[in-house]
């Protein structure tokens, strides 16, 4: 696992993320969660990035959950 540490001050954070589906890519669904800040998974559907234009200062883990039908349960 990578961490990241930034200085005091305004930052924007963009996390880009895949999944992988040889047959059909076009269906991998996904959500995020960035813990300590998202109070609950964000239904990204087909989108592959996630931006945070303000992180109050903390520890954080972002997490991404992919599935390759239309549900994620």
């Amino acid at each position: 696992m990578k961490s990241l540490r930034l200085s005091p001050g305004k930052h924007v954070l963009e996390f880009r993320y895949t999944g992988l589906n040889f047959d059909t890519p076009d269906r991998v669904r996904f959500r995020y969660r960035l813990e300590g800040l998202d109070p609950d998974w964000v239904e990204a559907g087909t989108r592959r990035m996630a931006f945070y234009s303000f992180v109050p200062p903390g520890i954080y883990r972002f997490r991404v959950i992919a599935c390759n039908g239309t549900d994620l349960e």
